[in-house]
């Protein structure tokens, strides 16, 4: 089949939607936020395609991983044909971990890892000089003289902090007559029937005590025995235990240092690995003096900022370190990867089937637009477009044949020519033999659709449906010329503001920069250039520092790491809003009514119904999470869980509550005919018109209501929200205050999930907001916000 057909697709906010989705092209899919692109794409199209792939291995969860798209249910449609194996890149994929680092993220660090402890040259931690051979002979000899008339404990390593029971292993040992071992640090009697059993989950490490004796002449053979036996067990190592001189040392066959006796361990890839057998102690892997500050910045002094243990051996390849390949922009490691380990793989098929694919990772980071980056940058610090190009990279570099790749906005944050790079990686794929479907609203992106289908025509109730074409207000809003010559009115009060000087941070150096209060400022300009660096180490520091001094005197000049500052003209700095995606709570639990403070209204006002009184009905019998309210069950979820093969368990609809959450007699109260389940079905606009007179309600529901959020319902999960309607909620719940003087608004590419009615929506808010004394800094390279700016900064 050359489309996918879907039929009856009902998930969320769609209606019946058929269409016929054609493969090998690049597919775009926008509209509105709350129109139902990611109900079809993602909830719809992907699920169904991961399910299916799941079905038919009869794959076990834990094969595939706890990623959210593991945990899947059958989709509200009546079918679809023609459908690929599918790999998924969701928006929702959540923010990089504190070990997380550019190589880690794309999957490059374990490419590396692999190569290394494969095939590197080891070198001696002392002496620098490469580690050789030593023969058994040597070895006894080495043994025999550094340990003369001691005792010693001759120990086999078996396992060394891997996950699993090693059951088998054990019972060898027991059945070959061996009377002890040693489990994670624990001593045990092998002939004991309640040897404890090991946990499968945790890293283990087991040894087995080959022998204890004394060197003496009359002994050798013992030890020659002893060591032979070792040996053999473990794979080339014996640890020798002294516990007279309170020592414990690793001797490996296959290395030592021919000057001073050094012995490495058997090259492992964990030995790399800054979260496993590799990580430095003290920083715990973050490289850092402290895991809130970047390392490359305040490196660690243990580690020098790679991370990893001091311990370890030296290893390289051609005369390059795993930490010194980690220190490279991605450009340099790509020329080291061409000219050093490529040729180095040439005659050996092992070694060239993991520099190959290498090789292609990094080309394809590189086309991203990626170059300026380090693998051992920490991914905590990375810009939401990098971090989303980093995830592509590393699920597009192989370049699977007949594949559909589903991706969600990956253009967010970027620059119109950093777009273009994408677009050509993307058409690339399709010219392989791949199908892609994009949900994207970036104009340039949207041009270069092969095949562009808009959802709408508005949000919620009013969406759900496949526009038969680009209608004219869509087709004005993908010529940006016009918002391109707004560029010149970019002025601003240059007197009355935050004053930053000297910044030095990274690759960027600037002699002043300035952000005038009462304004929105936007920060733009590509990858690279600092915007990220400039607004987490300059910026917030600064505003953060002033609130703590409660201090706004023109003449203080203050010194950060990175700048110095000073606010200029009488400004004033009362509070910060770090507003981002992720800056409110996404929970399936908290609902909308919640998070917009009208549910503990809500709640109050049901209390004081005649019915609720006569009841003896309180505010708790209105919550779902208190004893006296929620459905005995289900526990207030409002369904229950059925467990499956595979997969997370399918919610079905609690028979008892029907959904409610809530007992019968919380059920019983009813406002102009609503009880309160009912109530929470209401969208936003429809409580708008029930609340017109309730003066605690109405106002928050209609600041909602004017920016484009009037859709939502009151009771759906703050989880089901996109990221524009999560900055867009924030910022109507800041409406509340009457006077914004003062208040600052950091916003991290708001343009995130945004189509221009949005965006248009999004400068309205502002702009009121800033009429009333609301300070925006934002970091956003769309040009449709250039018509709000008051002052712009471009890197």
């Amino acid at each position: 089949m050359s489309y996918i057909e879907v039929r009856g697709a009902c998930e969320h906010n769609l209606k019946d939607v058929s269409l016929d989705i054609p493969k090998q092209k690049l597919v775009v899919f926008t509209g509105v936020s709350g129109s139902g692109k990611s109900s079809l794409v993602f909830d719809t199209l992907y699920v169904e395609a991961f399910r299916r792939f799941a079905d038919a291995n009869h794959a076990p969860i834990h094969m595939m991983g706890h990623s959210m798209w593991a945990r899947t249910k059958r989709p509200k449609v009546r079918s679809i044909k023609g459908l690929p194996p599918a790999l998924g890149l969701s928006q929702r994929q959540g923010v990089a971990g504190k070990l997380s680092t550019v190589g880690t993220i794309s999957g490059a660090s374990d490419l590396l890892r692999v190569y290394f402890a494969a095939f590197g040259d080891v070198f001696c931690k002392n002496c620098d000089i490469p580690l050789k051979k030593t023969t058994f002979q040597a070895l006894f000899k080495t043994i025999n003289a550094d340990f003369s008339h001691q005792k010693i404990f001759v120990v086999a390593p078996i396992v060394e902090k891997r996950k699993g029971g090693f059951a088998a292993e054990i019972q060898k040992f027991r059945e070959l007559g061996f009377s002890k071992i040693r489990i994670n640090g624990s001593l045990f009697s092998l002939q004991d029937d309640s040897l404890p059993k090991v946990d499968a989950k945790k890293l283990n490490t087991i040894e087995v005590l080959i022998d204890f004796l004394a060197i003496e002449e009359t002994k050798l053979k013992r030890l020659e025995r002893a060591l032979l036996q070792a040996l053999e067990f473990g794979k080339g190592v014996v640890i020798i235990e002294c516990p007279e001189k309170k020592t414990t040392d690793k001797f490996n066959t296959s290395s030592a240092c021919p000057q001073c006796g050094e012995s490495a361990p058997r090259l492992d890839p964990r030995y790399f690995s800054h979260s496993a057998l590799g990580q430095c102690l003290k920083c715990l892997g973050t490289g850092s003096q402290n895991e809130e500050l970047p390392s490359d910045l305040y490196p660690c002094s243990s580690c020098k900022g790679s991370r990893l243990t001091s311990e370890r051996p030296i290893v390289r390849v051609g005369s390059t370190t795993f930490e010194d390949v980690h220190s490279m922009k991605l450009a340099e490691i790509h020329r080291y990867v061409k000219e050093i380990i490529v040729p180095l793989s040439k005659s050996e098929k092992s070694r060239r089937k993991v520099s190959d694919e290498l090789e292609r990772l990094l080309s394809t980071m590189l086309e991203l637009g990626l170059n300026h980056l380090q693998l051992g940058r920490a991914g905590s610090g990375l810009s939401p477009g990098d971090l989303q190009r980093l995830r592509l990279s590393g699920m597009i570099s192989n370049s699977l044949t007949g594949a559909l790749y589903v991706l969600d906005e990956p253009c967010q944050g970027l620059t119109t020519a950093e777009v273009e790079h994408v677009l050509k990686v993307l058409k690339t794929l399709v010219q392989q033999g791949s199908s892609v479907i994009c949900v994207e609203h970036h104009p340039t992106f949207i041009r270069g659709g092969e095949e562009v289908f808009v959802m709408g025509p508005g949000a919620g109730l009013k969406g759900g449906f496949v526009l038969p074409k680009i209608d004219h207000e869509i087709s004005q809003h993908l010529d940006s010329k016009k918002s391109i010559e707004t560029k010149s009115k970019a002025v601003g009060n240059k007197n009355i503001g935050l004053e930053l000087k000297n910044v030095d941070v990274r690759n960027l150096k600037k002699s002043t920069l300035f952000i005038p209060s009462g304004s929105i400022t936007i920060l733009r300009g590509s990858s690279g250039k600092g915007k990220s660096s400039f607004l987490e180490l300059c910026v917030l520091p600064a505003v953060q520092k002033l609130l703590d001094m409660k201090r706004d005197q023109d003449s203080e000049v203050y010194n950060l790491d990175h700048c110095s500052f000073q606010l200029k003209g009488g400004a004033k700095i009362l509070s910060l809003n770090d507003v981002r995606p992720g800056s409110l709570t996404r929970s399936s639990r908290r609902s909308v009514a919640s998070a917009m403070e009208v549910l503990q209204p809500l709640r109050l006002l049901f209390s004081q119904l005649s019915q609720s009184q006569v009841l003896g009905l309180s505010e708790s019998h209105f919550s779902w999470f208190s004893k006296q309210g929620r459905c005995a069950d289900c526990d207030g979820k409002g369904y229950n869980e059925i467990q499956q093969r595979y997969g997370s368990p399918v919610e079905v609809p609690c028979e008892l509550c029907s959904g409610a959450k809530l007992n019968s007699t919380s059920l019983l109260p009813r406002f102009k005919g609503l009880n309160f389940a009912e109530l929470m079905e209401l969208s936003i606009e429809e409580a708008q018109v029930l609340f017109a007179h309730v003066k605690f309600i109405h106002p928050k529901l209609e600041r909602a209501s004017q920016f484009g959020l009037g859709y939502i319902k009151l009771g759906q999960g703050m989880d089901s929200l996109s990221g524009g309607e999560l900055q867009r909620l924030t910022l109507t719940i800041e409406l509340k205050r009457s006077q914004l003087e003062g208040s600052w608004f950091v916003l991290v590419h708001p343009g995130t999930g945004l189509h221009s009615p949005d965006i248009i929506r999004l400068g309205e808010l502002m702009q009121l907001m800033k009429a009333r004394g609301a300070t925006f800094f934002m970091l956003e390279n769309r040009e449709e916000f250039l018509t709000y700016c008051d002052h712009l900064i471009e890197f």
